[in-house]
């Protein structure tokens, strides 16, 4: 049995296609937060936040729940903790542990973290370098 697939070739692609690929659009009063995964981000399945660096910028202790998208477009669904034993910070868990997984993050892996200024609203943007 033969299959002919009918398929459609753009002409005129720049040389750099970094352009068509997906990226954050974070606005420009956005906080950022980077990261060198450890043994207890990786394995635990909760990314720990500092408070003093981020946590206190980024989010309220009210908030319960954090939508990350990856530098895929992925939208993953967390949950938010906040600690204060025995230091504060915060605790992403939830699908975190799932993305872990499927996105093959070790520890050593360095991440980025964006958001806008102070909780405004439930996105943090990931950006993953292996």
């Amino acid at each position: 049995m033969r299959v002919q697939l009918c398929f459609h070739v753009v002409n005129d692609l720049p040389e750099d296609t970094d352009l068509l690929s997906y990226c954050h659009e974070v606005g420009l009063n956005a906080l950022t937060y980077e990261k060198n995964l450890t043994y207890y981000d990786i394995n635990t399945g909760f990314l720990m936040i500092s408070y003093e660096d981020f946590g206190a910028s980024a989010f309220d202790k009210e908030m319960t729940t954090l939508l990350i998208v990856d530098d895929y477009g992925n939208l993953w669904n967390c949950i938010l903790i906040y600690g204060s034993f025995p230091y504060k910070h915060f605790k992403i868990g939830g699908e975190w542990k799932r993305m872990v997984a499927a996105r093959r993050i070790a520890v050593g892996d360095r991440i980025k973290l964006q958001c806008d200024r102070h909780g405004r609203d439930e996105f943090i943007f990931l950006t993953l370098d292996h």
